[in-house]
């Protein structure tokens, strides 16, 4: 869903760590939330794609040229129908966007009222599986579709301990989590409403589960985020994201470094 709630209550104090999406974590820190990011996932770039519905004539991305692409404005799926738009030698201003929420995406997609969507599991999954949605393109290629482990400032530094044990734990279960898809997929049913043959199609697919030390391509691929968002105007201003990079974890790989020399 939207990371909005969880950016506004990281703003507002109320959680002291949370965990999100490379396009949430950029839009974050553009509004100015002192923040430091302290673990992101691995890649899930089959979790995230654009669909037609089965009888649409749009066969390729070209095709979308002049047409209603439907998801969430700020989002990781806005990031990328960009992508996908120039790596076929269109621009952003040969679509007509059209900003949804996952819900309101998935009733304006099974109505007929936008031509593609852009949207990432376990919806994605609910289209293909209930609304007879096609794939034009998913992830690869275009986006790594990561997710961070962003915390407040004053509480990492504070608690660096704690954090670790938070990164700790969040890999042991995501771990399990990618080993056992179908378990998670009877676990979540319930929650999310879903069918469980559903969830197994998006738990087949997902692994941006877990949490790992920051990696630098992981910031890497956060800053195009930012940069294509700035360019865009979805953020205010232009950012640095390794500018958030936890610096105790930064101490410790230096640390490492030195003792391996």
């Amino acid at each position: 869903s939207s990371p909005t709630p969880l950016i506004e209550a990281l703003g507002a104090k109320s959680i002291d760590i949370g965990q999100t999406s490379d396009a949430g974590m950029v839009t974050a820190q553009a509004a100015g939330i002192d923040l430091v990011t302290v673990a992101n996932s691995r890649p899930s770039p089959k979790s995230l794609a654009i669909v037609v519905s089965s009888d649409s004539p749009v066969q390729k991305i070209e095709d979308l040229k002049g047409k209603k692409i439907g998801f969430n404005k700020g989002s990781i799926a806005q990031y990328l129908v960009t992508q996908a738009l120039e790596k076929s030698g269109l621009s952003y201003s040969d679509i007509k966007p059209v900003f949804l929420l996952p819900p309101e995406g998935r009733a304006a997609f099974e109505q007929g009222s936008i031509d593609a969507w852009a949207i990432w599991d376990p919806y994605l999954a609910a289209a293909e599986k209930e609304s007879q949605a096609r794939v034009l393109v998913n992830g690869e290629g275009l986006t790594k579709f990561r997710e961070f482990y962003i915390a407040s400032r004053p509480f990492a530094q504070e608690n660096p301990e704690l954090v670790k044990q938070i990164i700790t734990e969040a890999q042991v279960v995501g771990d399990w989590a990618i080993e056992h898809p179908q378990k998670v997929a009877q676990l979540l049913a319930p929650e999310l409403k879903l069918d469980v043959s559903t969830l197994e199609l998006a738990e087949s697919r997902k692994t941006r589960y877990g949490a790992q030390p920051i990696q630098s391509e992981a910031i890497a691929e956060a800053q195009q985020v930012a940069n294509k968002f700035y360019q865009l105007k979805l953020i205010p201003k232009e950012i640095q994201t390794e500018k958030i990079v936890w610096s105790n974890q930064q101490q410790a790989a230096s640390t490492k470094k030195k003792v391996s020399n």
